[in-house]
């Protein structure tokens, strides 16, 4: 998939936010540096925690859903050139603009002439570039010492590191229940396949609760 290193198929990095100058014609605030921003992320509360937590599959489709409204789909289908489509996929995953066109083709929908995005083939692509494979690298190493296994609490210290370093607010009682509901078939021992899919479904959890 190119030079894109995200966890694909296990399923996110917020983009920085930039100074605002203009709007493009769908509305969309640039400033000719990147990928446009977008505060799109559906309805207020509209997953709770308890719905997160027991069933990420269908909270983040209740948020995907949502966003994809936005994007004024035709008969189902959202045109890869649409720019709030593309600033989503590129403010809430780890894909990159320069490799954005890649995973789109390979998700193409419709017999049109325009390449087109179902909700399903969205919803697939946020979910499996939620993280990238650099940071569940860099939190392995932190609590691994190069050994391919740690202790089970010493893998839940490090979800908690890395749950740290996103860009939303989580409550220590917050934590606790989706670090219990994640680990919750965790043995004493935890391997890094493991900690990664782990990994996986905290960064799932943080960015539904970010974006609900």
């Amino acid at each position: 998939m190119g030079g894109l290193q995200c966890c694909q198929s296990q399923t996110a990095s917020t983009a920085e936010e930039i100074p605002i100058e203009q709007n493009d014609s769908n509305g969309v605030q640039l400033d000719g540096q990147g990928p446009p921003q977008t505060t799109v992320a559906g309805s207020p509360a509209l997953v709770s925690d308890d719905q997160i937590f027991s069933d990420i599959d269908d909270a983040e489709l209740k948020i995907f859903s949502s966003a994809f409204e936005t994007f004024d789909p035709v008969e189902g289908l959202v045109g890869f050139d649409h720019m709030l489509l593309r600033a989503y996929i590129c403010e809430h995953t780890c894909i990159t603009e320069d490799s954005l066109d890649i995973i789109l083709f390979q998700q193409e929908e419709g017999e049109g002439a325009q390449p087109a995005l179902s909700l399903p083939a969205f919803s697939g692509i946020m979910r499996s570039f939620a993280i990238h494979d650099r940071e569940m690298a860099q939190g392995w190493a932190t609590i691994s010492d190069g050994s391919d296994s740690v202790a089970s609490p010493d893998a839940r210290t490090g979800l908690v590191m890395m749950a740290s370093d996103e860009s939303v607010e989580v409550s220590e009682q917050q934590m606790d229940r989706m670090l219990n509901g994640v680990m919750a078939a965790a043995g004493p021992v935890v391997g890094r396949e493991e900690w990664c899919t782990y990994a996986v479904h905290v960064a799932r959890c943080l960015r539904a609760m970010r974006l609900r």
